[in-house]
């Protein structure tokens, strides 16, 4: 069965005061006693959801405030289902959960925007979606694809791709349905038809079947990269720019280069910025990215992407070489708070541990001389503990001879959050200019040396 999910918020949200919006769900032949909503509110960045349980008349009533038209999903049992809803509505919604797809239908206020989804929804294949995989882009098709590629000519194939997308513009055309609805669809519709058109030569690669050559979609700069079918089309352009490449084991570099060549402006960037989260996710090594990261992050003019990688690599660029060190403020013995900030112009070696931790202790009684040479040196030596109490910490400092700057933090969970503390000791090093910087790994290499030329910079 196809159930179309989309991206919560796709849509730009127009800001009101929150009403209240009812919708009545009425389930034939029920399958589960629970149903799930999940929707948003502006200024959230989580979702909101809530779970009810099916009345003894198999149906329940959602009432809840938005403050913004969006897209809603509704989970039962474990099929996802979509709907837009705006500010006020007050929808019937009825299905016979054995043949869900065929039997949905909305009632009220709003059923014209939900009749037209479930309309759209059941004139798509009932097989369901089926993916292309390659190692770094997986592409969603329409499962018929495959059998059409295996059973059309090409000129076939595009024949009725054309006259589906034709017919389905005009359907939406005069569908009596919300503008921003209407927009989401129009460019829903245009790449899916482009998105198939490309598959025609992914498939066809596989069954080793003649490929008719396609352009594709133009281009253009105000590309709407939150919109889902938008980036399932990209992802296919850009295994269909690169169809000779093996996808199971591909050149990583090469496809980043030819992103590149191959596309301009957003595009370009959306790609590139996916491309190294992608590889991180497959390989869990962040060195393709941190490679690439800063050249990126110069040359990219959508701050948005640049966050995207920052976000899917998980804090591992955080700390690259060059990364700005999160500032955070500590407790001095003599109750003063001091921030990391303060000490920019000089070199800070951040060492975090706390007075429970024996392999920290042992860390500064086995590094005295090293860390006494460092602090002639110049080099701030910051002792920062994660102890809960500062009674313990107190306590620890009157018992142990720890050589340096030494302080309590003052927010715990921030600490830990800010530089992904997961265990202890851990230790950083932050230059003049308050970024992170880090020693070499090479045989034979001279620490104090490194320092010194930190301490010189």
């Amino acid at each position: 069965m196809k159930n179309v999910l989309l991206f919560l918020l796709i849509i730009t949200p127009f800001f009101v005061v929150g009403q209240s919006t009812y919708y009545n769900v009425i389930i034939e032949n029920p399958t589960d006693q629970f149903i799930t909503c999940v929707y948003q509110k502006s200024g959230d960045t989580e979702a909101k959801f809530f779970k009810l349980k099916l009345r003894p008349t198999n149906e329940v009533v959602f009432s809840f405030d938005i403050d913004q038209d969006q897209f809603v999903k509704f989970i039962y049992d474990k099929k996802e289902l979509e709907f837009y809803v705006e500010k006020g509505d007050d929808v019937k919604m009825k299905f016979d959960a054995t043949r869900l797809n065929e039997t949905l239908e909305f009632e009220g206020k709003g059923n014209e925007n939900n009749n037209y989804i479930a309309g759209y929804n059941r004139n798509r294949s009932p097989a369901g979606n089926v993916t292309y995989k390659s190692r770094y882009f997986n592409v969603t098709y329409d499962a018929a694809v495959s059998q059409k590629v295996g059973s059309q000519s090409s000129q076939q194939y595009m024949a009725v791709l054309d006259a589906w997308e034709q017919s389905h513009k005009a359907v939406l055309a005069n569908a009596p349905i919300s503008k921003m609805l209407k927009d989401f669809y129009l460019k829903k519709i245009e790449f899916v038809a482009e998105t198939e058109r490309l598959g025609y030569a992914l498939y066809g690669k596989k069954l080793n079947i003649e490929q008719q050559s396609t352009t594709g979609h133009a281009i253009k700069n105000n590309l709407d990269t939150k919109h889902p079918d938008v980036i399932n089309y990209l992802k296919a352009k850009t295994l269909h720019n690169n169809i000779e490449t093996d996808f199971e084991n591909p050149n990583k570099t090469l496809i980043y280069e030819n992103i590149s060549k191959q596309f301009s402006g957003k595009a370009k960037y959306y790609l590139q910025a996916l491309m190294m989260v992608n590889v991180y996710q497959k390989s869990n090594n962040a060195n393709f990215a941190i490679d690439r990261f800063d050249t990126f992050k110069k040359e990219n003019p959508y701050p948005q992407f640049t966050q995207m990688v920052i976000d899917g690599l998980e804090g591992e660029l955080q700390f690259m070489p060059e990364a700005e060190a999160p500032d955070f403020e500590v407790v001095m013995d003599n109750g003063r708070k001091v921030k990391l900030s303060d000490y920019k112009g000089r070199v800070v070696y951040i060492s975090f541990w706390a007075s429970w931790c024996k392999p920290c202790l042992q860390g500064f009684e086995k590094s005295q001389d090293i860390r006494k040479r460092l602090k002639e040196n110049g080099v701030v030596l910051l002792n920062v503990s994660i102890d809960a109490k500062e009674e313990k910490w107190r306590n620890s400092m009157a018992k142990e001879n720890i050589l340096g700057t030494n302080c309590l933090a003052a927010n715990i969970d921030d600490m830990k959050r800010l530089y992904d503390i997961g265990s202890i000791p851990a230790y950083y090093i932050v230059n003049k200019k308050g970024k992170f910087a880090y020693l070499s790994e090479k045989q034979g290499r001279d620490i104090f040396e490194e320092f010194n030329k930190l301490v010189r910079e």
